[in-house]
């Protein structure tokens, strides 16, 4: 049925293609970061904790962490457990 229009056909096959790729870009751009192991804080502390005292890099790594949901926080707002479920 196709062969009788041949835009028609074009169109189809450009727009399957366009699909493909979509899918294969979302699909890539969804696996990457989760492939590897770095921690987001870990990356941020890295550009962002020049000039601190160890003290308050930790400060801030934990104020990172207890933000992000990346450990399990008490009443009291200290930190129980990490993301693997290791007591701190």
């Amino acid at each position: 049925m196709l062969k009788q229009y041949p835009t028609a056909r074009y169109i189809l096959n450009r727009g399957a293609w366009y699909l493909l790729t979509f899918f294969v870009a979302v699909t890539i751009n969804f696996c990457l970061p989760r492939l590897g192991s770095a921690d987001p804080v870990d990356i941020i502390m890295g550009k962002g904790a020049v000039g601190l005292t160890q003290e308050q890099a930790q400060a801030k790594a934990d104020a990172y962490k207890k933000e992000f949901g990346l450990v399990k926080v008490g009443d009291d707002g200290q930190i129980l457990y990490d993301a693997n479920g290791k007591a701190i």
